[in-house]
């Protein structure tokens, strides 16, 4: 008894860049995914085949043209009357358009915390349970933190002192009437000035700020 075969079915084929009908064995399958996959997929498949473990993998292929393929691989065992594991049957799907409008989504989201971390005044974003969802250098120079001390912690929790202030009356404005809010105030354990807009967003409030106090000083 040879190797067990795969036996494609129209789409799956031509996903492969192969006629109709092929195929290949186990291991020409497996040939078929980009070599950092290989192992991974040759892995839950016997698996499957063993212990009968379904398996829902995510992996690049390269078609019989040689064109790069992401591909969403499901299985799952086979088994007689008694239990017994006979095969395996999954589905195939050509998942290259979704795989690559999330990279691109990424790679925009790097692009735009990039300039966000760049800019010169401080910025900062929050969810509608008022926890911090990003943190530009500059908001963390200004607040005395590091952004990864920030990150998913409830603002009014990290900075107690400006529950209850204007602070707090201006976000919860804006964040409930869904309307942009100016002003400037003073928050004293940070000696800080700030001169503040609060956008609202689908997710919550987009805070930009700046350090003021030169300024009025000087006035």
């Amino acid at each position: 008894v040879g190797e067990p075969r795969i036996t494609l079915n129209r789409q799956t084929a031509l996903i492969h860049g192969m006629p109709p009908g092929h195929s290949p064995t186990v291991d020409e399958g497996v040939e078929f995914y980009a070599p950092e996959f290989r192992d991974r997929l040759r892995s839950v498949f016997d698996a499957c085949l063993a212990q009968g473990t379904p398996f829902d993998e995510v992996a690049m292929i390269f078609s019989h043209t040689g064109a790069p393929v992401w591909v969403r691989a499901m299985g799952e065992a086979e088994r007689d009357a008694d239990g017994r594991i006979v095969g395996a049957h999954g589905a195939f799907q050509d998942i290259t358009e979704i795989f690559e409008a999330r990279a691109q989504t990424y790679r925009l989201s790097r692009r735009l915390e990039e300039t966000l971390n760049n800019l010169s005044d401080a910025f900062f974003t929050l969810d509608q349970e008022w926890r911090f969802t990003f943190v530009n250098a500059e908001a963390a120079r200004l607040l005395r933190r590091q952004p990864q001390d920030l990150l998913g912690r409830n603002v009014w929790d990290e900075f107690p002192t400006a529950a209850g202030s204007e602070y707090q009356r201006q976000y919860e404005q804006a964040m409930s009437r869904r309307e942009t809010v100016q002003f400037t105030s003073y928050y004293a354990p940070l000696d800080l000035w700030t001169q503040v807009t609060a956008y609202p967003t689908p997710e919550g409030l987009a805070i930009h700020f700046q350090d003021v106090g030169e300024r009025l000083a000087a006035q």
